[in-house]
């Protein structure tokens, strides 16, 4: 059967409850985001204390794995002859065909979670070649899976260089700080990575030097969006649309 992850955050309330959880992102089965959800509901923690008094632990974050034994660590060959398949179409500009073909493969394969990280980072690829700097973001997060343990080093190095440079270039600088991070704890560092690390030191030397910047939200009717701050005071600027509510969650307390 098909395996998968689900990142997930959460409040545990004043009675250790786990409560309003909201999945962040996924390997993007519906049925794991279910299961994880109802999961993390039955949570129960030793309440938050501030003073003496019970208190909400606004933000918590786990990070769900869905896997079936008897575990499976490799790409099957017939799994990887496909993606090669989707690669080269891509490669000669045929995105459509190569969308049908990926599309195919998500609905027939039951991939495991080394095959599904390859599959995110193939659909990177095409999102890349496509320009869909947003696509290719979202795509290299799946592949990563939050914790690169999917990924052949070379591979995982290669995405989280690629990821860095995304959210540079999407303004998404709590992103790119939270990357640069993971790149930095790479053991074998090549000379882009170290630059990689060396750039975000300086950006990172620059944001606080400065009164204020900005970072772009795109925001998708119908879905929740979430986004970490840098600063503790903010403000919105809506381009077009609109913006119904929001919730502020930080450790000690949120805000709606």
């Amino acid at each position: 059967g098909r395996e998968g992850w689900t990142l997930i955050s959460y409040v545990v309330n004043r009675e250790g409850v786990a409560v309003d959880s909201l999945v962040e992102d996924s390997s993007g089965s519906p049925a794991f985001d279910k299961a994880a959800v109802a999961a993390v509901s039955q949570l129960r923690y030793t309440p938050a204390r501030l003073s003496g008094a019970p208190v909400e632990r606004c933000f918590s974050q786990q990070k769900i794995t869905f896997q079936k034994p008897p575990h499976r660590y490799d790409v099957a060959r017939r799994f990887e002859n496909d993606l090669g398949d989707v690669n080269k179409s891509t490669r000669a500009g045929r995105h459509d065909e190569a969308a049908t073909m990926l599309a195919a493969l998500d609905e027939s394969y039951p991939r495991n979670l080394f095959e599904d990280a390859r599959f995110w980072l193939t659909s990177a690829n095409l999102a890349q070649a496509r320009g869909d700097l947003s696509g290719e973001i979202s795509h290299l997060r799946k592949a990563i899976a939050y914790e690169g343990v999917y990924l052949p080093d070379a591979l995982y190095a290669a995405a989280l260089k690629r990821l860095y440079n995304a959210e540079i270039q999407s303004g998404l600088v709590a992103d790119s700080l939270a990357t640069s991070e993971r790149l930095g704890a790479i053991r074998k560092q090549d000379r882009d990575v170290a630059a990689l690390v060396a750039h975000s030191a300086e950006q990172r030397r620059q944001l606080d030097e400065l009164d204020f910047f900005s970072t772009p939200v795109t925001l998708v009717e119908g879905k929740v969006a979430s986004h970490s701050l840098l600063r503790d005071r903010f403000s919105f600027l809506v381009e077009s649309g609109s913006l119904d509510d929001f919730e502020l969650r930080c450790r000690a307390h949120r805000a709606l």
